[in-house]
């Protein structure tokens, strides 16, 4: 089992070590849903943490339709971040119409392709996420990171399972989103995943969400933290014939205040404990 902890700061990077991480994914600005890390934030992480990191690539908050100048500067910064080390790259990009920029997405994976390469949280707003993770395979990627399209990893655990079985061990389908130690159990056993991806912050995020933007967010996913139709189909599901709603980005991904704190070294150590409980007790007697 994989525990990835996502950081964006020094503190935090040495705090999750302390908890027992197996790996890290560096970035900046959690508030804003995360983006690149600045290069001086990287070397004292590096100095100072031992541990494999993913590196995010996410040149700013909103949506992921990226122009070819910001497509210029990601792989300028998936560069920089392999020579420097990084065990690999976390990125995305989506056309309009919430489908795979496959274009924009070859042009990454050209640079990133000498380290491990993540597709981040945009694949929770894709509009058929079955044809989509078909398509991160041919493109070379070695996970996805996702909710399973709901607000956090427990609400989207159907979902996730079924990302797992279709992926059929072709390409590891990493659930993060609102994971803790009261529901890591659960998530685990639903999916049946080997990677597992939180912040271990010292609150909850998912708590502080303001009353606006819970609305918002539960129109964007329907009301039960996933994107539906009118007829309670997902949309983009093998069931659907929608063409799919454009997702609120901004309240997703940017724009959503918090009341965060840094990663916790503890939180992270219970979380740990608890997934290893799981596997414990799921061992055949």
């Amino acid at each position: 089992m994989t525990f990835e902890v996502c950081v964006d700061s020094l503190e935090s990077a040495l705090a999750a070590a302390q908890g027992g991480a197996s790996r890290l994914e560096l970035c900046s600005s959690l508030e804003s849903g995360g983006l690149t890390p600045s290069p001086g934030l990287w070397r004292v992480v590096r100095e100072q943490v031992s541990l494999p990191t993913m590196v995010l690539i996410r040149p700013r908050n909103g949506d992921f339709c990226y122009r070819s100048a910001e497509l210029k500067v990601m792989c300028r910064d998936i560069e920089y971040f392999l020579a420097e080390g990084a065990k690999g790259t976390v990125f995305g990009a989506l056309r309009p119409d919430a489908r795979i920029d496959g274009s924009a997405m070859r042009s990454l994976v050209a640079v990133a392709q000498g380290g491990e390469m993540t597709f981040h949280r945009a694949f929770d707003v894709v509009a058929n996420p079955w044809a989509s993770l078909e398509t991160v395979i041919e493109l070379g990627l070695q996970r996805i990171l996702t909710s399973g399209q709901a607000m956090t990893a427990l609400d989207g655990i159907a979902t996730l399972k079924e990302f797992v079985s279709q992926a059929r061990g072709r390409i590891q389908i990493m659930p993060g989103g609102g994971i803790h130690e009261g529901n890591v159990r659960s998530i685990l056993q639903g999916t049946g995943a080997r990677e597992l991806h939180f912040s271990g912050t010292a609150k909850d995020p998912t708590k502080s969400l303001s009353a606006n933007s819970a609305r918002t967010l539960s129109a964007v996913f329907g009301g039960e933290g996933r994107v539906r139709g009118s007829l309670g189909t997902r949309i983009g599901s093998k069931d659907s014939t929608e063409t799919p709603r454009p997702p609120d980005i901004q309240v997703l991904f940017g724009g959503v205040s918090r009341d965060r704190q840094g990663t916790s070294a503890e939180r992270v150590r219970a979380i740990i404990a608890a997934a290893q409980s799981h596997r414990v007790d799921d061992r055949p007697s």
